[in-house]
């Protein structure tokens, strides 16, 4: 999509302060863009059409350029739109961090608490983190939780970036600003679906000339380059979440490796097949991280809550 820069007329000592700017009309652009229209915003935002249109076009006098081109031609989004867009996701991001860490120094057990969570990590019944969620909220009904899932490079960065509160996930090597605890084990085991050579083959040395010849699908962060026995195969695709493994196992093309939570029911159904355990599965540590400088008696009270369901996976 290409960019358009177009100022609009105003005084040269015309300078924008930020405090001169009606948020709500930031607000307004924020969900246009996200809607990729204006008429698509409307719902969104409970406004007219003309509604937003004027919000808009104030917001563009009072910056003095055009945020976006909207008209027979469709929706386009100008360069100036984009860095304002940008800079109200880091203003956004940064307002969050701000409210939180009044809350943690006050030691209220009120505000927002951001959990993030690696993919798949709900649904282990081994270890019902969601039965944590529900004695947290129900012992302080004044914090307002939020879970993300999200991998766990991307939940160590934000920790560091005070943009959550704690994070659970597969972390390999961890910054020294953070901290971390040991929450279960998980089993992973080599898989394949219906279909493909190795399903149902036991013989180990035959097994053993399938894997090696076999292609294999592994996560973006596969932990398994660094955990799984050397027998195990070589990288050839990727996929971004446990459910697009499962599929990829699934197709009948790939060997993956699975959390075990994630497959038995498959595997119970015959639909999968795991690979000898004793040969190539692996075991990985999921562990809670916290920000090592902390105060926030919230994230104290949730890792207590934890400390109850710690279990081998």
């Amino acid at each position: 999509m290409s960019l358009k820069r177009e100022k609009m007329n105003n005084s040269p000592n015309d300078h924008t302060r930020f405090q001169d700017v009606d948020l709500k009309m930031f607000h307004v652009f924020a969900k246009v863009v996200e809607a990729g229209g204006l008429s698509s915003a409307q719902y969104d935002l409970n406004m007219s059409l003309s509604a937003i249109s004027t919000a808009i076009s104030n917001l563009e006098t009072r910056l003095g350029f055009r945020l976006c081109e909207r008209g027979r031609s469709g929706f386009q989004v100008t360069e100036g739109g984009h860095l304002v867009y940008s800079q109200l996701s880091h203003l956004n991001s940064a307002l969050s961090r701000f409210e939180t860490s009044l809350d943690a120094f006050k030691g209220d057990m009120r505000g927002q608490f951001l959990i993030a969570m690696d993919d798949g990590i709900l649904t282990n019944l081994r270890c019902p983190i969601y039965k944590v969620m529900q004695s947290f909220i129900s012992s302080f009904p004044d914090i307002d939780l939020h879970i993300s899932i999200l991998p766990a490079p991307r939940m160590e960065r934000a920790l560091l970036n005070n943009e959550l509160n704690l994070a659970i996930g597969p972390f390999l090597e961890i910054s020294n600003a953070l901290d971390s605890a040991l929450v279960y084990r998980e089993k992973q085991l080599l898989c394949c679906g219906r279909g493909h050579p190795a399903f149902g083959v036991e013989d180990s040395d035959k097994l053993a000339q399938i894997v090696a010849g076999s292609e294999y699908a592994a996560r973006k962060y596969d932990d398994a380059k660094q955990n799984a026995p050397s027998a195990s195969p070589t990288e050839t695709t990727t996929a971004s979440t446990v459910e697009a493994m499962l599929g990829m196992v699934l197709s009948g093309k790939y060997l993956g490796y699975l959390p075990r939570h994630a497959c038995e029911r498959w595997i119970e159904n015959k639909e999968i097949w795991a690979l000898d355990p004793e040969s190539y599965a692996y075991s990985t540590d999921i562990k809670v991280a916290f920000r090592r400088q902390s105060q926030d008696r919230r994230a104290e009270k949730f890792l207590k809550a934890l400390e109850v369901i710690q279990v081998k996976g």
